[in-house]
């Protein structure tokens, strides 16, 4: 994912909005994007994820 891209996912993000462009940038370094097909499960429920996800589009049902 180009930096501008995730620049723009992590300003989706109500926490990180008020950070200075600087600390945004240092967490966009960090994304990693990731497609998952319709019906897969990303982790379940008692998982250690150990990651925050950002949802950029579409839905997740818990």
């Amino acid at each position: 994912m180009d930096q501008h891209h995730a620049l723009e996912c992590v300003n989706l993000v109500p926490i990180f909005k008020s950070l200075p462009l600087i600390q945004k940038a240092a967490v966009a370094d960090l994304v990693v994007k990731h497609q998952y097909p319709k019906g897969t499960i990303i982790y379940l429920a008692g998982d250690t994820v150990g990651h925050f996800m950002i949802l950029e589009a579409g839905q997740i049902k818990i």
